[in-house]
């Protein structure tokens, strides 16, 4: 039976953190966390749970590489029979990645590529009164308008992150599963929370990140979105409202982009 490893790269998620690490441990053997210099107590709730097996914090400017360290740190606990989720602390997934990694090993692939649906933070997320804390009971409202995401690889010796922006390692082989599970996303979750990701996103790219350029606006009034314009869970997913974030924030995309966007979801489905 293979292991099954998660690296995260965090920074001030103290109102998510908790439930991302309770969440991995239903199916992890292991948690490696590289925290990137939190002001807040993402590194200390990290460091107190259970399950995680390494945390260090290093306060850089934010790179892809960083993701290096984790799998550096995970190689002695690992064989090339075993797994990885490259994930951060605003990722949930829908099914249990597990049983996902059983099916791509019974096709012979080393990579599952997910569908997200991206969760907004909505004008009635904006007037609630709720009590939940679990983001993923309290913010229903979501689009699939990311796709192809790769998460899960298969552990090589000489998988590798080289390049500052980038979402794929360098790797020896390389088959995708044919299927694509999805990956809830909650980047947005309150009026605090979204405040504090602005700054972060746009001090990062004020320090060199090449980055983090769909975040268009640094007024956070600008991610409070209509909920008329996403689909609301209910139990199943939905594909009839796919609005990109460019799309709720009101920018228009290039005449090549939406051309490469409409022939990307014709294949897709």
């Amino acid at each position: 039976m293979f292991k099954l490893a998660a690296h995260l790269l965090v920074k001030n998620e103290e109102d998510i953190i908790k439930e991302c690490l309770d969440h991995l441990a239903l199916f992890c053997d292991y948690i490696f966390v590289l925290d990137n210099g939190s002001t807040d107590k993402t590194y200390e709730i990290c460091k107190k749970h259970n399950c995680v097996t390494y945390v260090e914090k290093k306060d850089v400017v934010y790179s892809d590489t960083l993701r290096q360290i984790l799998v550096e740190k995970s190689k002695k606990y690992l064989t090339n029979e075993d797994w990885l989720l490259e994930v951060s602390a605003d990722h949930f997934f829908d099914s249990n990645p597990r049983l996902d990694i059983k099916k791509a090993i019974n096709e012979g692939a080393n990579i599952i590529t997910y569908h997200v649906a991206q969760f907004y933070f909505t004008d009635l997320d904006l007037n609630s009164k709720s009590n939940e804390k679990l983001i993923q009971n309290r913010l229903q409202y979501y689009a699939i308008n990311y796709h192809d995401f790769p998460v899960a690889f298969q552990n090589q010796p000489n998988l590798k992150y080289t390049s500052e922006v980038t979402e794929w390692p360098e790797l020896n082989r390389i088959k995708i599963a044919s299927f694509h599970p999805i990956l809830k996303h909650y980047q947005f979750r309150s009026v605090e929370q979204i405040k504090k990701r602005l700054s972060l996103r746009f001090n990062q790219r004020e320090r060199g990140f090449k980055g983090f350029k769909h975040y268009r606006s640094k007024d956070w009034q600008r991610y409070v979105f209509d909920h008329n314009q996403l689909n609301k869970f209910c139990g199943i997913w939905k594909w009839n409202k796919q609005p990109s974030l460019d799309k709720l924030l009101g920018i228009k995309q290039k005449a090549l982009l939406k051309f490469l966007s409409a022939i990307k979801k014709k294949f897709i489905y």
